[in-house]
């Protein structure tokens, strides 16, 4: 299962918002180089967010396809049937961007118990900021540890398992 890291998801579609489309009038498809363009970029997104929240599942999605640029470097863009161009230097960061930066990395830890009574204890950390970690248990969020000292514990687990004859 894959977990998109939504501040890093945030700050990529406040680029392509920088990219302010304005209209391409009286360039054709082929001008713009749209059917040769092999450079997409599809936006799933929930229509009904609003500055207070939404919901985790998109329920429309949009594509831009991105072509030739012209004279002044800015590229055309096809989206809702539209031609547009797009700020050069804004697309150009949009494809500098490397898509696995955009998953949430985690680390999981279950601890099995040996007892009927004592519950199973998932332990979950998923990237807070440069620095720290956030910590789930069992789908709760208790504290921020910093990312030095997981990366250690990690490096340690994984030692353990191939002690003991794990793949990692």
């Amino acid at each position: 299962m894959v977990t998109v890291d939504t501040e890093a998801m945030y700050a990529y579609f406040r680029i392509l918002e920088d990219a302010k489309l304005v209209p391409a009038d009286g360039v054709t498809r082929e001008q713009a180089g749209i059917e040769e363009a092999s450079d997409r970029i599809f936006v799933a997104y929930y229509s009904g967010q609003t500055r207070e929240g939404g919901q985790a599942e998109p329920d429309r999605g949009m594509t831009f396809r991105f072509g030739n640029q012209d004279e002044a470097g800015n590229y055309y863009v096809e989206t809702g049937g539209k031609l547009w161009l797009a700020d050069q230097a804004a697309v150009d960061k949009l494809f500098e961007i490397n898509p696995y930066e955009l998953i949430l990395k985690v680390m999981s830890v279950a601890f099995e118990r040996n007892r009927e009574d004592a519950p199973k204890i998932i332990q979950r950390y998923y990237a807070f900021d440069g620095t720290y970690a956030s910590v789930r248990a069992n789908g709760t969020e208790f504290f921020l540890v910093s990312r030095e000292a997981l990366a250690s514990v990690q490096e340690k687990l994984r030692d353990e398992e191939r002690a003991f004859g794990g793949n990692s």
